[in-house]
């Protein structure tokens, strides 16, 4: 089990972005809007007081938009769902590519080669070609009964990480299942955060009650 980095944030973790030289979290504000942490990626100390918002999207996908509920979006695809289906189609002229089986969804994630999409209610999390053809990849993916509150994939797409609603986090390679990790790092608590960072030898997870928790993975 690798080593763990704590820290209590104020509110709720609703994204992780990991750089080479910060965390920027992403949380809910007192307000209820969204606020901005960086933090040291080693420490999780505060590197500044606060953070530059992320460059918005919200143009395009206000776009996209106009055909039905955005999944996820990159600059190449987009994963729509219209009239409880979802579709991959082209981000610049949105046309349509392929029709993903199964579902419905709620959530999605592109990286290189797959399209990574939630169960709706959290219900397992399934692996597509970006052609919307399934993947074989084992348990714990593809698979209803895995529980799914946050997930995240490393840049190589050779670790997928999940975690769910009582606060446990497992790490496995996506070709094999083999776990590289499962534990509950911050004692418990619904995960709404996961990210990598970029060499995949740490693992970071948010929490509902704020908990913020670095994993040195093995």
């Amino acid at each position: 089990m690798g080593a763990f980095t704590a820290r209590k944030l104020q509110t709720q973790v609703l994204r992780l972005d990991v750089g080479a030289k910060a965390v920027l979290v992403t949380r809910i504000a007192r307000g209820k809007d969204a606020g901005f942490a960086m933090l040291d990626p080693a420490t999780l100390d505060d590197i500044t007081t606060s953070a530059a918002k992320p460059a918005s999207s919200v143009a395009r996908s206000t776009e996209l938009a106009t055909l039905g509920h955005v999944l996820c979006a990159n600059a190449k695809l987009a994963c729509i769902v219209v009239d409880g289906m979802a579709h991959l189609y082209s981000a610049k002229t949105r046309a349509p590519i392929a029709s993903v089986p199964g579902g419905p969804f709620d959530q999605g994630l592109f990286t290189k080669r797959y399209v990574w999409l939630r169960g709706e209610f959290g219900n397992g999390l399934f692996a597509f070609s970006l052609r919307a053809a399934p993947t074989k990849f084992p348990d714990p993916l593809n698979l209803a009964a895995t529980t799914v509150t946050a997930f995240a994939v490393d840049r190589s797409e050779r670790w997928c990480a999940i975690g769910n609603s009582s606060g446990y986090v497992i790490c496995v390679e996506a070709k094999t299942g083999e776990q590289r990790f499962g534990g509950r790092p911050a004692g418990g608590g619904h995960v709404t955060a996961l990210a990598f960072n970029k060499e995949a030898d740490v693992l970071y997870a948010g929490s509902a009650s704020g908990m913020l928790v670095r994993i040195a993975l093995a």
